[in-house]
């Protein structure tokens, strides 16, 4: 046996240092290895090095080492793995993205950004796919590549449709209520399986999405702290083995047996809690003259822990080899290679080890892959799902797709690889538009009113036609199938993460209001620049009046039946008039004049419906068509109003924000001033109401901010144009830390407290996690301290709340010797006092 350690497999940070290399996997063809870090990049090493002393000793000029380094995430790169095909590369990320790579045979590979390393292979981004609300720790293709399903800290299971190589949505799982971990495929294609900190493994059957078995007993007691719960199923598909599993106080790896579902079956030996667990892909025989049937069958496996790395058979009750201290911390992922003899490792230390176990071979017999799928067809006969056809690829790119990868070739001292020939594709992008100019209107009290240029449509991006109307949206049934579109789909959530990341939010209430300058729809605040004087101080802010259309509309997509808001115009003297419309029988519910007023602004949602006037006044009125409120008087014309749940949030053209709970009949506090955020004057910015009554603005290409009613301010939530430092700059984690308690967003939080102590661990910040520790412990700060007088939408974080989030971190921190000491304060601290 060999065990191999190479030095020069590593992330380092700017000062040489190896960082934390979450995940790997070995290439389909054994010559590629793909690892994925805490430095936000993918890197593509060749094998052959690794395994060959003589070809490591010629370097890199005779042996390429590093075949490619890839930048394209915001975040820590958590999970990397290659398509059966080998032709994509899908890696997940707590940017909350999936990415889909593939190899360009075309153009000539060039440099990475921040990199002085010329890169042998050229892999570029295929797809973006933007679905979880928070991190993704998992992804997994299907056995034939025609699925690809991704698990996230948002408590989610997405499938994604690769046929065609079209990756659009398929289904959203969302049964599990923790953090999911861990996700496998059955080979047969039957079943998925998903591993959570619910303390469950989740079997699904792709037939029709549904759940299959909650498998909990192994679970039970199990800890929550581990980064991974990496499952793995059997090549022969009668297994799952799952990692962090309990049997009484022993750390063990429960196995689960197909079609009944139930673990009786615990592998015992590691000391420490098992993260990861990683089936050979290849499938042996005990006995080669024997056919592949039954006992006759045997299956490699290997679980990685703390430091240590144990590989078992399925034919034996004990391990057939034990590692110890290869690593000095926690093993994060684990990779078998195609030949069936070779495992690679990596470690939360940041280095890769790889075993070459070739004595396998002198107990088990290897089977051909073609036997395997022979084996699985007889053993379990399932007929698959039939599948709707997708948008079809161009021929020509079908073909560079799915054509075999080219060898790896030497690298050339002193050039670039050679660039293939290559011409640009004819693309006949529209005439750019004429640039109008602003009109600027003094009014007789001196102030000036600036009239916004409407922009329009995106028309700078060729190919891209919407046939929809603009801000119509239907929710989808997380149950059912989603339908067929050309562009991405975008799954409705209140975290943090979806919030703060959709430039032009999308109401919940799913109305359109058919305004050319203001979409409600959209919740997009048509919002002309603070305009400054001469001596530098800030004037008054102005939006643009919407025109007096003669018909607004408001629809609701989530009410049964449907109900649509409706508004004529009838004229200044004649006023207005409303009417509430079943969408289903088309009658008219009720009805009734404004008399004297013309209706601007309109929003309905299943509650409530509200109107904004030309003279400055709000009505809100409920469904049967009663007041809700009394008539408001605003300081100016109402230029956009919006509901959701049961908040009304209100903007007039001086750009000040009013926020009410209608429920509760009160203001959520005080007039919000729009000229007190600091904004550039060119920049475009859009508005959103959250769920829980909080007001965010977007800057386009810059910040976000939201309104904390406690600090009575507008604080920072997430700066957009430094997305890279994502995941590395301590600012960054911890700003995403106060943006989830003043937002209200539990779950984020949860998340984001473990992504900043995994940073501040990596950096061996031990003053700060102490500072950590005392705060969740006395219940100090804004952060984690009791507001007795906080807004509602606060996250208010009781003794209960604290204690929960310090068991965790305790349990994170136990796994790293360096704070034991700041462990065992604090767990004698709780074990006295609770």
């Amino acid at each position: 046996m060999q065990i191999i350690k190479p030095n020069w497999v590593i992330h380092e940070d700017d000062k040489g240092i190896p960082q934390t290399i979450y995940s790997l996997h070995v290439h389909p063809d054994g010559t590629r290895l793909a690892t994925g870090s805490l430095q936000n990049v993918i890197k593509i090493w060749a094998t052959a090095p690794i395994l060959d002393p003589a070809l490591e000793r010629l370097g890199d000029e005779a042996a390429p080492r590093l075949l490619c380094r890839m930048e394209g995430h915001d975040g820590a790169v958590l999970c990397v793995r290659w398509a059966w095909s080998g032709r994509f590369l899908a890696t997940s990320s707590d940017d909350a993205i999936v990415m889909v790579w593939f190899r360009s045979t075309t153009g000539n590979p060039s440099k990475s950004l921040g990199s002085n390393t010329v890169n042998i292979e050229d892999w570029k981004p295929w797809k973006r796919l933007a679905g979880h609300t928070s991190d993704v720790t998992g992804v997994a293709w299907s056995n034939d590549d025609q699925y690809l399903a991704s698990v996230g800290l948002d408590n989610l299971v997405l499938i994604w449709d690769c046929h065609d190589s079209a990756f659009v949505l398929l289904r959203r799982l969302d049964l599990h209520q923790g953090f999911v971990k861990g996700v496998v495929w059955d080979p047969v294609g039957q079943f998925l399986a998903t591993q959570s900190d619910d303390r469950t493994v989740k079997i699904w059957r792709t037939s029709d999405w549904k759940l299959e078995a909650d498998v909990k007993q192994p679970f039970i007691d199990c800890p929550t702290s581990t980064f991974f719960r990496r499952l793995s199923w059997s090549p022969d598909g009668a297994h799952i083995v799952t990692p962090n599993a309990m049997n009484g106080p022993v750390f063990v790896s429960a196995v689960v047996e197909r079609d009944i579902w139930s673990s009786d079956i615990s592998l015992v030996g590691h000391e420490n809690v098992v993260e990861v667990a990683a089936y050979n892909p290849r499938m042996f025989l005990s006995n080669s003259e024997k056919p592949a049937e039954g006992r006759n069958i045997c299956a490699a496996f290997a679980l990685g822990a703390r430091n240590s790395i144990s590989v078992w058979l399925t034919k034996s009750s004990t391990p057939i080899l034990v590692l110890h201290d290869v690593f000095d911390r926690d093993i994060l992922d684990l990779s078998w290679a195609a030949d069936g003899v070779t495992l690679y490792a990596c470690s939360s230390e940041g280095h890769v080890a790889a075993f070459v176990m070739k004595e396998i071979l002198t107990i088990m017999h290897l089977t051909s892959p073609e036997m395997r799928v022979s084996y699985l067809q007889r053993r379990y006969p399932f007929e698959k799902p039939h599948r709707h056809p997708q948008q079809r690829l161009q021929a020509s790119q079908h073909s560079r797709l799915m054509s075999p990868l080219p060898p790896i070739e030497p690298y050339r001292t002193g050039s670039t690889p050679q660039a293939r020939s290559f011409r640009a594709p004819s693309v006949n992008y529209p005439a750019p538009p004429v640039l109008q100019t602003q009109q600027m209107t003094i009014m007789p009290n001196g102030k000036r009113r600036i009239r916004p240029v409407f922009l329009g449509q995106n028309e700078m991006y060729p190919g891209y036609h919407s046939s929809e109307p603009p801000g119509e949206l239907t929710p989808a049934d997380p149950s059912g199938s989603v339908p067929h579109s050309p562009g991405p789909h975008r799954i409705q959530n209140s975290s943090l993460n979806h919030v703060i990341n959709s430039l032009h939010p999308q109401s919940s209430n799913h109305q359109r209001v058919n305004q050319p300058i203001v979409e409600s729809s959209r919740s997009a605040l048509a919002r002309q620049a603070v305009q400054t004087s001469t001596n530098g101080t800030r004037q008054n802010v102005w939006i643009q009046t919407p025109p007096i259309q003669h018909c607004l509309s408001a629809i609701t997509g989530q009410a049964e039946p449907g109900l649509k808001f409706e508004c004529l115009n009838l004229g200044v003297v004649s006023g207005s008039k409303i009417r509430l419309i079943s969408t289903c029988t088309s009658n008219e519910l009720w009805s009734q004049e404004v008399t004297g007023r013309q209706v601007v602004s309109i929003a309905l949602n299943t509650v409530y419906a509200t109107i904004g006037c030309d003279d400055g006044t709000l009505l809100v009125y409920t469904l049967t068509g009663r007041q809700a409120l009394p008539t408001i008087a605003l300081d100016s014309v109402c230029c956009v109003v919006q509901l959701i749940n049961h908040f009304l949030m209100s903007i007039t053209s001086n750009g000040t924000i009013m926020i009410w709970d209608v429920q509760s009949g009160k203001a959520t506090g005080p007039a919000i001033r729009l000229m007190d955020l600091p904004i550039s004057n060119e920049a475009k910015t859009s508005i959103s109401l959250t769920s829980n009554g909080l007001p965010i603005v977007f800057v386009e290409h810059g910040a976000s901010y939201t309104f904390d009613r406690d600090l009575m301010t507008w604080i920072f939530l997430k700066d957009r144009s430094s997305g890279r430092e994502r995941g590395k700059s301590l600012l960054e984690l911890e700003t995403r830390l106060y943006s989830a308690v003043v937002l209200g967003q539990s779950n984020e939080l949860d998340a984001t407290l473990m992504s900043h102590l995994r940073y501040l661990m990596a950096t061996k910040a031990s003053s700060k996690i102490e500072e950590l520790c005392s705060d969740l412990w006395s219940g100090r700060g804004t952060l984690f301290g009791e507001q007795k007088n906080s807004s509602t939408a606060r996250l208010n974080l009781m003794r209960e709340d604290r204690i929960r989030l310090l068991k965790i971190v305790l349990d994170c921190l136990g796994q790293d010797e360096t704070f034991a000491s700041i462990c065992d304060e604090y767990r004698i601290l709780l074990r006295h006092t609770l």
